[in-house]
This record gives structure tokens, C-alpha cells and sequence, in this order.
């Protein structure tokens, strides 16, 4: 993360976040740098070599811009598209966590900026990486086995590598629980907004879900451990030294167990404590409170509400 910390360092004391540089030549330096044919369609008499986007020279320009001169959604979205295309689904967790912590920590001051009550303009990048991550989780490689990779498309038309790397596997399943929670994040950073411009995550949340259920059918299952003689010893009381450093290990305990009894509520319950832990108070109580009965039973039942 420590990337992203430096990618959300205010640019300046009086303007944070920068200026909007939408029509300015490094904007534009950018976009060319984005740019690729479509393959898919007919070339026709002349035959010319396809023009194809530069992610790492995407993925350098939009850093610069972001940490240097303008802190904008739609550079951030781009950024976060160049990731996955340079580094596949790990990079999912980075490419959502950047967009949600920026809008977390600059909801004035970041560009597209709100205009009175139009939230169209920022909305609009979000609508976009919604729709967009969507294809690129569906494209990404899911399956990795050596030089050879299958994606969720391919899988989905039953195509699989012979031999999977259960150790890849792992940390691409790692990644999609990551992205889950970020994309929670990112719907409860735009829950204020108005209805008509709040943009909806569901293609992409279950885009990712059923990454995981493809992956939860090919994951070896762990073998149960040998049995042995054990001398009980006394264990030492973990310590930490942050409160953030709580959380993250709450969150690979979820992880674990998310892996090992994936049919198990206890892994979803202490993933959604993560993202509690994360939420502003006055949002925590109102999800509480305005849950329905069954749910302020539960919460009742657990001693989170009197």
C-alpha cells in the first residue's frame, strides 16, 4: 500500500488535490498512451500492424499526474486499468483501493469536483470502472500454470490448464476477497448520493464471486494434519503495535478460514467487521440501526446493540 499512500499525498497545502487538467497536453499524452485498435473488427484492403495501448508508460503517467499534478478520478480509474493489465487479478485489491481512499479523503476537493447537487461528473468514472473492471476481471487469468493461463471466459467455455499452481491460485483467491471488500468500500463511499447518479457495483461484485467459485472448485483441499503428541506450553498474548495492524490480521483470518470452510458464515461474518472497522461511526450506526428486525436481532444476540 505503500504506493497508494504516496499516490494520495496531498499535492499542495492550498490545493490538495490540484487542478482539473482534462484538456491540458499532459492529459492528452495519456489518452494516446491508452489508445489500441480493435482486433476484432475487419481491417479491410489495407492491412496495417494493430495499434496497441502502452500500460506501463499508462501506468507512469497517470502516477506522475496523480502525485504531482492533478488528483482525478477518471487518471485514477485509468491507473488502476493499467495494473490489471500489467499484473492480472493481483493488482485488482490496488486498482479499487486507490479510487476509494482518494474519494475517502478528498470528497471536496477530487476531481470530477461536485457541482452543487450534480453529481453526474464524478459519478461517471465510477459507472466506468464498474463496467470496465467487469470485463477485466472476466479477461484477466484466473488459472495459472507455468507460461500457460485461463481466464473466467475461458473456464466458463471449458477450457482448463492440466496442471494449476496451487500456490498462484491461492494468492489470485486472496486478491478477490481483497477486491470485495474494496469494492464494498467504494458502495459505501457513494451510499449518500443521490439515486440517479450513484453508480452500481453489482456487475463487477458478482463478476468477482464467480472468479471465486471457479476457483473454489479446482482448489485442493488441505490435507488434515498428522496426528502427534503435543506437550501443552503456555502461549504468549499477542500484541500489536497499531490498531491497523488488528485489523489486517483479523483480515488474513478471514482469508484462511474463507479458504478452508468457504460454506462456513463465521469467514463472511469477520470480512464484513473488517470493513466495519473502516467506516466512519455515524455510517456504522445508521447500516446498525437500519437493518431489518431480524438483523437488530442478531446484532442484539452478539451485544453490538443493546
Amino acid at each position: 500500500m505503500e504506493h497508494i499512500v504516496a499516490l494520495l499525498a496531498p499535492i499542495c497545502t492550498d490545493s490538495p488535490c490540484g487542478e482539473s487538467i482534462r484538456y491540458s497536453p499532459e492529459f492528452d499524452r495519456l489518452v494516446a498512451a491508452r489508445k489500441q485498435d480493435d482486433e476484432t473488427l475487419p481491417s479491410g484492403v489495407w492491412q496495417s500492424t494493430p495499434r496497441r495501448a502502452d500500460w506501463k508508460e499508462v501506468a507512469r503517467i497517470a502516477s506522475e499526474l496523480t502525485i504531482h499534478t492533478s488528483k482525478d478520478l477518471v487518471i485514477m480509474c485509468w491507473l488502476g486499468e493499467a495494473w490489471i493489465r500489467l499484473r492480472g487479478l493481483l493488482a485488482l485489491p490496488d486498482a479499487l483501493a486507490l479510487p476509494v481512499l482518494a474519494l475517502e479523503r478528498y470528497p471536496a476537493d477530487l476531481h470530477p469536483q461536485i457541482k452543487g447537487d450534480d453529481y453526474d461528473y464524478r459519478a461517471a468514472p465510477l459507472g466506468w470502472l464498474a463496467q470496465h473492471f467487469a470485463k477485466l476481471v472476466t479477461d484477466a487469468p484466473l488459472f495459472i500454470s507455468g507460461e500457460e493461463s485461463v481466464s473466467l471466459i475461458e473456464w466458463q467455455q471449458g477450457k482448463l490448464v492440466g496442471l494449476t499452481s496451487a500456490q498462484a491460485q491461492t494468492s489470485i483467491a486472496g486478491a478477490l476477497v481483497s477486491g470485495l471488500q474494496w469494492l464494498e468500500r467504494l458502495s459505501v463511499a457513494c451510499r449518500s448520493w443521490p439515486e440517479a447518479s450513484a453508480p452500481s457495483f453489482s456487475g463487477l461484485e458478482q463478476k468477482i464471486k464467480t472468479c471465486q467459485q471457479a476457483l473454489g472448485s479446482t482448489l485442493p483441499e488441505q490435507p488434515p494434519p498428522a496426528a502427534q503428541l503435543t506437550v501443552p506450553v503456555s502461549t504468549p498474548i499477542a500484541t500489536f503495535s497499531s490498531r491497523e495492524e488488528a485489523y489486517q490480521i483479523l483480515k488474513l483470518v478471514a482469508d484462511y478460514l474463507q479458504r478452508t470452510e468457504p460454506h462456513s458464515p463465521v469467514p463472511y461474518l469477520l470480512h464484513r467487521a473488517f470493513t466495519w472497522g473502516h467506516m466512519p461511526l455515524p455510517e456504522l450506526l445508521n447500516e446498525l440501526i437500519c437493518s431489518d428486525e431480524a438483523a437488530r436481532q442478531l446484532w442484539r444476540q452478539l451485544g453490538v446493540l443493546p
